[in-house]
């Protein structure tokens, strides 16, 4: 009885203790303490609720299903099991599933209102609402002043609209409260280097901690201030190095055959950039810098081939950018969305096409050409997953046989 009632009680320390780290967004730690707590005593649901909140914040929805499943078997209750799936609808970007119930879990003092703000600003910025999200931002801060992870969110949504007094401030401020934060030092770092502001520029990125998840981030942006400052050695040795360490990263790699181009090693250049296209494909500053190395390297044929593909890649990202201006003002744009899907597609990231039409198929679910497009990108060979693409392929048929009848 006294070991069973000890086992309780520390299940019951672990518990907090993991509760607490990932309100402080400190997954991996809170990760460890759920270990340590499913070893103790009857396995309860609140162990696995909280490994799916985990498994949902870190981004991984195969481990959020298993979990959440795991803790229906253990005895989790509907309502429990029901805010988790809203929470996971709301950062998928399914916001019009989940937006009715956004107003009743932001008052229910018995949840993390943070959790709650942190999955809608992420669902709002995956479908382009940016507006949306910094309306929740603002109330974040508010609660939560102390909290950096708000101000570096906001911080990089006003980076990417271009106010980057704003962002430098906020920035900055992630950084106060958390000043060995990799993520916001290497966004400062970058915003400062495009202000030519080098010498600013060089300190945030060595004082950024190196960090898998930003490492090659990191390692390009003090290349590049070390090449600003004239030490193209040292930021030809930083580079040979880090596309050691991280040799599937394909900017790593693009900036060495950069550096490796200015410096006339063409060979080497070449080599260089021929792998970040293999890691990145649809790279088109990489095929850029390729065909001046081929071009000098006397392979006038393949430059051109090259040059032309720049070309197509180029107009096709220059129309993105016109779509992307459009959603600013109309991100409910259901074709616009689904427009720069198929350009993503196409020319840039699979990954962030599947983001943008399932943002669309958010708006309008019985979308043809959203479930075409999502079915071509589930048959991609780095994807492959040949359930959702024939889920994809039945509701474009449907849809298609339901416009035929009518």
């Amino acid at each position: 009885m006294i070991l069973l009632f000890g086992a309780r009680v520390w299940k019951a320390v672990f518990h907090y203790r993991a509760e607490t780290c990932i309100r402080n967004h400190d997954i991996d730690s809170g990760l460890l303490y759920l270990s340590w707590a499913d070893k103790l005593g009857d396995r309860v649901p609140q162990t696995s609720l909280l490994k799916a909140r985990s498994a949902r914040r870190k981004g991984q929805p195969e481990l959020f299903q298993q979990y959440l499943q795991e803790a229906e078997q253990r005895g989790a209750t509907a309502v429990q099991l029901q805010r988790e799936t809203i929470l996971f609808a709301a950062q998928s970007g399914q916001i019009q599933l989940s937006a009715p119930h956004l107003s009743a879990l932001l008052t229910d003092t018995s949840g993390d209102n943070k959790d709650v703000c942190l999955a809608y600003i992420t669902g709002y910025l995956r479908n382009q609402r940016n507006s949306d999200a910094l309306i929740l931002l603002d109330a974040w801060l508010t609660d939560s002043p102390d909290d950096y992870l708000p101000w570096l969110i906001r911080g990089k949504v006003r980076r990417h609209r271009r106010d980057n007094g704003g962002a430098e401030s906020d920035l900055q401020e992630a950084i106060r409260l958390s000043p060995e934060n990799t993520e916001a030092l290497v966004e400062l770092g970058e915003l400062l280097l495009d202000a030519n502001r080098v010498a600013e520029s060089r300190v945030a990125f060595e004082n950024a901690p190196v960090e898998s998840l930003y490492r090659a981030r990191r390692a390009v942006g003090l290349a590049k201030c070390l090449k600003s400052l004239g030490q193209f050695e040292d930021a030809l040795k930083l580079l040979t190095f880090e596309a050691k360490q991280s040799p599937d990263d394909a900017h790593i790699w693009m900036e060495l055959g950069r550096t490796q181009f200015e410096n006339s090693l063409l060979s080497e250049a070449r080599q260089s950039l021929e792998m970040s296209l293999k890691c990145s494909p649809w790279n088109d500053e990489a095929m850029y810098i390729l065909a001046q190395c081929l071009n000098q390297l006397q392979q006038t044929e393949e430059a051109q081939n090259m040059m032309a593909k720049v070309k197509e890649y180029r107009k096709g990202l220059d129309e993105l950018q016109s779509l992307k201006d459009q959603l600013r003002t109309d991100p409910l744009n259901t074709a616009a969305l689904v427009q720069s899907g198929e350009i993503l597609l196409k020319y840039s990231n699979p990954d962030e096409a599947a983001v943008t039409l399932q943002a669309a198929l958010d708006i309008e679910p019985q979308n043809k050409q959203a479930h075409q497009l999502l079915a071509e990108y589930f048959e991609l060979p780095n994807v492959q997953n040949e359930k959702r693409a024939a889920w994809h392929r039945q509701h474009a048929m449907n849809q298609a046989n339901s416009q035929t009848q009518q």
